[in-house]
């Protein structure tokens, strides 16, 4: 998973989203998990740290990395 910045169409602002990669037989394809908007916003230092502790959640699985506070 990744965090990604795409313009809107519409309002020709930035919106940040959160991707995940998966595989088809067509081979891999990028699928939008929640878009997250203009309003809401994640310093690019932080968006690595942050998708990858949404990916373990989802997945149910604890880091074994202490977590940092501000990044929750």
């Amino acid at each position: 998973m990744f965090f990604r910045e795409k313009t809107s169409k519409t309002s020709k602002t930035p919106v940040l989203q959160l991707v995940d990669t998966i595989r088809t037989v067509k081979g891999p394809r990028q699928r939008v998990m929640d878009s997250l908007g203009s309003q809401f916003k994640i310093p690019k230092e932080d968006r690595q740290k942050v998708a990858r502790l949404v990916q373990e959640r989802l997945l149910g699985q604890q880091s074994i990395l202490e977590t940092e506070a501000s990044v929750l």
